[in-house]
């Protein structure tokens, strides 16, 4: 879940999943705010452990 505030505004709360898979030295993670709505925002991530 993400909560964002703006200076002198209400809270804006977003719902959401991430999932993340570990092999070896690589992570991925696939984050979703938002699902099946119009404003519906999707971050994709990638990390390398050496």
């Amino acid at each position: 879940m993400q909560r964002t505030r703006i200076y002198g505004g209400d809270r804006d709360i977003r719902p959401g999943g991430l999932v993340q898979l570990t092999v070896r030295n690589c992570t991925a993670g696939v984050y979703c705010f938002n699902p099946g709505a119009e404003a519906q925002v999707v971050m994709l991530s990638l990390a390398f452990r050496f």
